[in-house]
């Protein structure tokens, strides 16, 4: 992924994978579990987002980047998460899939 002229690997942890199926099981969501296979390829074609929104989190995660993904004709935000992991390096992973974002995109 590409933000800001800066490339971000985006990685599947079982973190992630945990929540994405919490997502895909939960009534609302955009995805089903028969969209995780393809959450690669969505995230291939998807668009970063610029979107400031962040709050105090306790499980080691310091940042979110949101990409825009059209997913059965809906718009869809990706969210990959940014957190510390215990040598002090920092992974970054897709995290979650909502229908809309928190606040207001900026571009």
């Amino acid at each position: 992924m590409v933000i800001n002229g800066s490339i971000l690997v985006v990685r599947f942890t079982r973190y992630g994978n945990n929540h994405l199926y919490s997502n895909a099981v939960w009534k609302g969501s955009p995805i089903q579990t028969c969209d995780l296979p393809e959450m690669d390829l969505l995230l291939a074609k998807s668009q970063y987002v610029k979107c400031d929104s962040a709050k105090e989190r306790h499980d080691g995660i310091i940042s979110f980047y949101y990409f825009k993904v059209e997913l059965k004709g809906i718009t869809a935000y990706l969210n990959v998460a940014s957190r510390v992991k215990n040598k002090g390096s920092i992974e970054t992973f897709l995290y979650a899939v909502t229908a809309k974002l928190k606040e207001t995109e900026n571009g």
